[in-house]
């Protein structure tokens, strides 16, 4: 069982199509799922209440109108039936395999993230026919694009596990990034997903914003978003994920990443531990060193 919550762009024209296709795979594909969806807007009481859905439109947001993490994070804790809780961007499509996935993750507290697959969805998806999600994936596959792991769009994990979080606005650069960071920053293993769920993105432009993909980029929310990061070390991807899921079975994530990348990162969340092996191997050094400039003489000489 899982509580999924998101919000959502106003139930107009393509965009209510797809988002009502993202909340509808949702509720067919992951058994028993409560799903909650935060805000106000065009279509959102109509949808949820069409849907059986929760609605919560009162959520702390910017003065834009988008939902801190915080605020939705925090009334989803205390309001979910569920302990396993997930953010998913309301334009993703998920199928059959995310239950099992989320079923093999063992850890008392973790983060599961992946990459999604881009492609264009143009209307309604077929739900009365029962092979709709086997078409779905197959065109994924062959029609799809797999995005850059820089770009975060679901967010499995434990209830009560995050505490208090910044003020960061959903869909503007920076939150995902530095959500992965500040887990993998507590210790909290990060579960990169993206061989065992396919999630699917449908393709949609930046019309429903002012100013479009520059406003979402780098307009007031998403400079706001970078300056409660501060450092910009701390915007991880899903490649600095500590393990990882293939075919069901979780390994630590040696394989995808660049080991330089993983070194700079290791040394960025635990500089102590660093230090500390530096120190060690700089004192077996000069030991050795030692030894040989300076032998010790044998007693009697």
């Amino acid at each position: 069982m899982i509580t999924v919550f998101t919000t959502a762009k106003p139930f107009d024209g393509e965009d209510a199509v797809r988002q009502v296709n993202a909340l509808r795979s949702w509720q067919r594909m992951i058994e028993g799922a409560e799903v909650i969806l935060f805000g106000e807007g065009k279509g959102f009481a109509e949808t949820a209440a069409d849907l059986g859905i929760a609605h919560v439109p009162a959520v702390e947001s910017s003065d834009t109108g988008i939902p801190f993490i915080r605020s939705m994070f925090a009334v989803a804790e205390r309001q979910g039936r569920h302990d396993i809780q997930m953010y998913v961007n309301c334009d993703i499509v998920l199928l059959e395999d995310l239950a099992p996935a989320l079923q093999r993750i063992r850890f008392a507290k973790f983060l599961m993230v992946g990459q999604r697959w881009d492609m264009d969805i143009t209307g309604p998806l077929a739900f009365g026919d029962p092979r709709w999600a086997a078409e779905l994936r197959d065109r994924a596959r062959t029609e799809g694009a797999r995005h850059r792991t820089s770009g975060v769009d679901y967010f499995a994990f434990r209830r009560g596990m995050w505490g208090e979080l910044p003020p960061m606005v959903v869909g503007r650069v920076g939150y995902d990034n530095w959500l992965i960071w500040y887990a993998r920053k507590r210790g909290i293993p990060v579960v990169d997903a993206s061989d065992d769920v396919l999630a699917i993105h449908q393709n949609h432009d930046f019309s429903h914003v002012e100013g479009g993909r520059a406003t979402v980029e780098s307009g007031p929310d998403a400079q706001r978003n970078l300056s409660l990061v501060g450092d910009r070390r701390c915007l991880f991807d899903i490649h600095d994920a500590d393990w990882r899921l293939e075919k069901g079975t979780l390994r630590k994530n040696r394989a995808r990443g660049d080991w330089r990348r993983d070194l700079k990162f290791r040394i960025f969340l635990r500089p102590w531990r660093i230090d500390l092996r530096a120190w060690l191997l700089v004192r077996r050094a000069l030991n050795l060193l030692g030894r040989h400039v300076f032998p010790r003489r044998r007693r009697g000489q």
